[in-house]
């Protein structure tokens, strides 16, 4: 099967205007995150959570409670992986399971 040279170029430039278009629609559908803002009750029972003994213990309790099942050694390990990313130099981890047994944080 033959195509012309001019055939392909038009394709290809169709396509490339058309893929710029949707690429330009999506920048403008995306919106920004909003921060939550904490009311004073919530930040007061966060500080009072942030200060207690066997920090580390309990966090790992309420992610249990949430619904990760089992695993505590690890759960709190990529919790602690996770919240690093607002530091300078964020750590990363893979987590190898199979398919949909929940890998993916939410």
């Amino acid at each position: 099967m033959e195509i012309g040279t001019t055939i392909v170029r038009r394709t290809l430039q169709e396509l490339t205007r058309e893929l710029e278009n949707q690429f330009l629609l999506l920048e403008e559908q995306t919106v920004a995150p909003t921060m939550k803002e904490m009311t004073a009750r919530e930040t007061k029972e966060a500080e009072t959570f942030l200060k207690k003994k066997n920090l580390l213990e309990k966090t790992n309790e309420l992610i249990g409670k949430s619904g990760v099942i089992g695993e505590h050694t690890n759960r709190l390990l990529m919790y602690l992986i996770f919240t690093s990313r607002k530091t300078n130099n964020p750590l990363h981890c893979i987590s190898l399971g199979s398919s949909g047994v929940g890998k993916t944080p939410r």
